[in-house]
């Protein structure tokens, strides 16, 4: 019998990718704190990924990727995570980690609202409840 492990390695990589996203705000005042401002947060966030995306490309597959669509990815990168961590970074310089931490869970559930106007897309109790769940642990203290 073999024994798989797969879903126990996605699992703890998707509790890892969450307990850092939840460190971020934290992590991202207390440098603000220290003297960074929001926009050099971003700037080292930016350049640590882009080295780390850099060092997995030679791990992974190599795929032709046409020119066309490297600047649709390059545009939705700089929109997606660049501009948005920039805005994010400088909301959070004048506020505190919990209030940035409740706007961060609060997008989820507008996203949730507007599928279902624009969309049509219903609300679930799976989705309603994991939305719940998320508001939970964004304010209880």
């Amino acid at each position: 019998m073999k024994d798989n492990r797969e879903p126990l390695r996605a699992h703890l990589s998707m509790f890892t990718a969450e307990v850092i996203w939840g460190l971020m705000s934290p992590i991202a005042k207390s440098a603000m704190n220290s003297g960074f401002d929001g926009v050099s947060v971003v700037s080292f966030r930016v350049a640590g990924a882009a080295v780390l995306f850099w060092l997995a490309s030679f791990v992974g597959p190599r795929e032709h990727i046409p020119a066309k669509d490297i600047l649709k990815l390059a545009g939705a990168g700089l929109l997606g995570i660049v501009f948005n961590q920039c805005l994010f970074n400088i909301g959070l310089s004048i506020t505190s980690p919990v209030n940035a931490s409740i706007v961060t869970t609060s997008m989820p559930i507008f996203a949730m609202i507007l599928s279902f106007f624009i969309l049509k897309e219903p609300i679930t109790w799976k989705k309603g409840l994991g939305v719940a769940i998320g508001c939970c642990g964004a304010l209880i203290p």
